[in-house]
C-alpha cells in the first residue's frame, strides 16, 4: 500500500511526522485508557468479574511501554529494534483488545445479572411506599434497566470495532514504516557492497555494462588502465629529439635574459 507507506493519516508524511503522531496517539491511549480503569467507579450496566479492570488496565500499560521502543526505533534508526517494537506492538494490542472481548461477550451473557445490579443501584425499595407504588416503581426500574444494560454492552461493542478498525490501520501504518526504513538502509548499505545486490539485478556498478570490461567485480584491484595510455605516449616520441634547452642554461626574457640553474 503506497499510501500508507508514504502518508499517515492520508495527509501527514510518514517521514517523519507522521510515524511520531503514531507513535503518540497510541501512548496516549494506552495511558489514558489504563488510567480510567483504576480511577473511574464499575460500570453498572455491565457484569464482569472485579479483577478484570485491573487486568485490563495493566495490559493498556504495556502497551504504552512498548511505544517506548518505537521511539527508541525511529530516533536511533534502528531497523532492528523498530522490527522487535512492530511484534511486541502486535502481541500487545492483539492481547487487550481479545481481553476486551471476551469480556463483552461475558457482559452480553449475563445480561440478567447486569440488570438486577442496575435495579439495585438506581432503584432501590423504598421502605415507606406503600406495596402498589412499589410495584410499579419495581416494574419501570425493570425496563429502564433492561434497555440501559442493552444499549451499555451496545456502546461498548461499537467502541470496540471502532478502536479495532483504527489501530489496524495505526499497524498499518507502522509496518509500512518499518519497511520503509528497512530498504533505505538496504540502499545505503548498497552502496558499500557489491554483493548487496540480488543476483541478475541490474546493478548499477557492474563495470561490464558501463565500460566493457570482462570483469565483473566493481571493485577491481588491478592497475589502472591510464598506464597503459602512458606507455603509448612514451614509445610514439622516443625517437623525437627534444629542441628545449638545458636545464642548466635557458633564455627566459620574463627573467632578463639567460638565466642558470
Amino acid at each position: 500500500m503506497p499510501l500508507v507507506r508514504n502518508y499517515c493519516c492520508c495527509a501527514i508524511p510518514l517521514l517523519n511526522a507522521g510515524i511520531y503522531i503514531t507513535l503518540t496517539e497510541q501512548l496516549v491511549v494506552a495511558i489514558t485508557a489504563g488510567i480510567l480503569t483504576f480511577a473511574t467507579p464499575a460500570l453498572v450496566g455491565v457484569s464482569i468479574p472485579g479483577f478484570a479492570p485491573t487486568i485490563f488496565g495493566i495490559l493498556c500499560f504495556i502497551v504504552a511501554a512498548v511505544q517506548l521502543i518505537g521511539y527508541f526505533g525511529v530516533i536511533r534508526e534502528s531497523t532492528t529494534a523498530f522490527r522487535r517494537y512492530t511484534t511486541l506492538h502486535l502481541l500487545s494490542i492483539l492481547a487487550v483488545f481479545a481481553y476486551s472481548a471476551a469480556f463483552i461477550a461475558v457482559s452480553a451473557t449475563k445480561h440478567s445479572t447486569a440488570s438486577s445490579k442496575c435495579v439495585n443501584t438506581f432503584f432501590p425499595p423504598d421502605a415507606s411506599a406503600t406495596a402498589t407504588s412499589f410495584t410499579g416503581a419495581d416494574t419501570e426500574g425493570k425496563t429502564l434497566c433492561n434497555i440501559f444494560t442493552w444499549v451499555n454492552v451496545g456502546l461498548l461493542a461499537a467502541l470496540w470495532v471502532v478502536l479495532a478498525v483504527f489501530h489496524l490501520y495505526l499497524y498499518l501504518v507502522v509496518t509500512g514504516y518499518g519497511a520503509v526504513q528497512r530498504d533505505d538502509h538496504s540502499k545505503y548499505y548498497a552502496l558499500y557492497s557489491f554483493n548487496s545486490f540480488p543476483a541478475g539485478s541490474q546493478n548499477p556498478l557492474r563495470t561490464s555494462d558501463t565500460i566493457g570490461l570482462n570483469n565483473m567485480d566493481a571493485w577491481d584491484t588491478r592497475e589502472s588502465m591510464d598506464t597503459v595510455g602512458f606507455e603509448k605516449q612514451n614509445a610514439q616520441y622516443a625517437g623525437v629529439t627534444s629542441t628545449y634547452p638545458p636545464a642548466s642554461f635557458r633564455q627566459d626574457g620574463a627573467y632578463g635574459g639567460q638565466q642558470r640553474y
